[in-house]
């Protein structure tokens, strides 16, 4: 039976971000650090350019400039830093500062001037200089320490909850970006009465409120939520078989409620969930919802389709054996290589079986092999292919990290091809140039017999898994 594995979602991917779309990027962050002195941007709306201004925006661009000729600002990276959303990366520095930023800028515009609204309808008066001046920092300072804490979307220490976070953000920024305009408008065209003010506020309050419908909807630009594609025929063969999608599901309070139940759980025995494709997937609980069954899973929701389930087993369960303590072990915990291939894998949302299989006929799980033409590690890694994993092909970890990513990515490449998993395998030994050029596996002795050698340690690896 051939297996449909989940390796991305529905939109589409590209490993390196073009020059115009780099330098699409560069004026929204100049935008964005330039309005940041909020009380000097409002006497700029007010009064505008002046001689401090245009130097602030003369430092806002060299300082942007050198981020971006640096790929040091989000969207301006020669290739993205994340390809999927269920990637769990660190968080680099510098985007983590540009989003601080950029929530700092849509939270206390729009909280400030609804602020002013309010005062100038319950008052008759328009205090918004005032409001700015004494309440802008303060919100702001809030703000950036929430940002600096991780507490903000897209700025934690992982990229893990990007998926979902970046709906926050996008729908933060096209509520401000519809919005603000408007009442811009609205201020200049209509006078400074009660009534008049009213009518800002209703309508104001009422394009962030439907721009927050919309993006709970998923219904805005680079919001919508990200279903699962046509998963890749990712088997042995070209048969049909029921699909399984892989997603990270955006939690409601609902379900965020129901997960914080289920960990009080975790400690039970799980369950195995089989597939009607013989496929056996582990989880600690499941819950029906329609013609959909989500499973709790230690890397996270994966959703599947209820027609493709054919039964659930209780995992055993043994209780821990009381031991007496000892002193801890100084030592840190030393990860097999058969552990870090494990791990890489499902970083990289890819079944372990193939990922070992590559590993084993690669490098009999040697962390220190070396090929006659250079290949390094665990994976086999060239150099080259590393620097532009970003990788250090010495270190057991990231090699094993890269060459699952560099995988996938292969994959992805032949993922409408009915022999997807032979021409990806194919490609790993000899490159996909050569796979391209003879439309399938090249004529080379070495790479005939290695895919044959990894196709058939997948085929082992599947049986085991399936035994277990």
């Amino acid at each position: 039976m051939a297996l449909r594995v989940e390796l991305a979602s529905g939109r589409k991917l590209r490993d390196r971000n073009k020059p115009a779309y780099r330098l699409a990027h560069w004026p929204i962050w100049i935008f964005v650090f330039f309005i940041v002195p909020g009380p000097s941007t409002f006497q700029l709306f007010e009064h505008g350019f002046d001689g401090p201004r245009l130097i602030w925006l003369g430092l806002v661009i060299l300082g942007t400039g050198i981020a971006a000729l640096r790929g040091r600002l989000p969207g301006v990276e020669p290739r993205p830093y994340i390809i999927r959303f269920v990637e769990d990366k660190p968080n680099p520095l510098y985007r983590r500062i540009c989003y601080t930023f950029a929530w700092s800028i849509v939270i206390t515009f729009a909280v400030l001037n609804f602020t002013g609204l309010v005062v100038a309808v319950a008052t008759g008066v328009w205090r918004l200089k005032q409001i700015y001046e004494y309440g802008y920092f303060p919100l702001a300072i809030v703000l950036w320490a929430m940002g600096a804490m991780g507490w903000l979307p897209r700025v934690k220490a992982s990229t893990k909850g990007e998926g979902h976070e970046r709906r926050y953000f996008y729908g933060a920024v096209w509520a401000s970006c519809v919005a603000q305009p408007v009442l811009g408008i609205l201020w200049k065209l209509l006078p400074h009465t009660r009534t008049a003010d009213v009518a800002k506020l209703v309508v104001f309050t009422g394009l962030l409120g439907f721009c927050g419908v919309l993006a709970r909807r998923g219904l805005l630009p680079k919001n919508a939520a990200h279903p699962a594609r046509r998963a890749g025929h990712f088997g042995l063969n070209a048969g049909s078989s029921k699909c399984v999608t892989m997603v990270v599901v955006a939690l409601r309070p609902m379900k965020l409620f129901l997960c914080f139940v289920t960990v009080a759980l975790w400690a039970q025995a799980g369950e195995f969930v089989v597939l009607s494709n013989g496929f056996r997937i582990h989880a600690d609980t499941h819950a029906a919802d329609g013609p959909v069954i989500r499973l709790q899973t230690s890397q996270g929701i994966i959703e599947i389709q209820a027609s493709s389930v054919a039964a659930f087993e209780e995992e055993e369960y043994i209780a821990p054996v009381a031991v007496p303590s000892v002193p801890p072990n100084p030592q840190p915990t030393q990860l097999t290589p058969q552990q870090l291939i494990t791990q890489a894998a499902l970083h990289a949302g890819l079944p372990p079986a193939i990922v070992h299989s590559i590993a084993r006929a690669e490098s009999g799980y040697r962390e220190d092999a070396v090929s006659p033409k250079g290949a390094i590690g665990l994976m086999q890694l060239m150099p080259k292919t590393a620097a532009e994993l970003e990788a250090d092909p010495h270190d057991p970890a990231q090699n094993a990290e890269a060459g699952a990513r560099y995988l996938r990515d292969l994959l992805q490449k032949y993922e409408n091809d009915p022999h997807q998993v032979s021409k990806a395998v194919a490609a790993y030994n000899a490159g996909p140039a050569a796979v391209d050029k003879y439309h399938g596996i090249p004529p080379y002795r070495e790479t005939i017999q290695y895919v044959n050698r990894v196709l058939k340690q997948y085929e082992k690896e599947q049986a085991k898994q399936k035994a277990d």
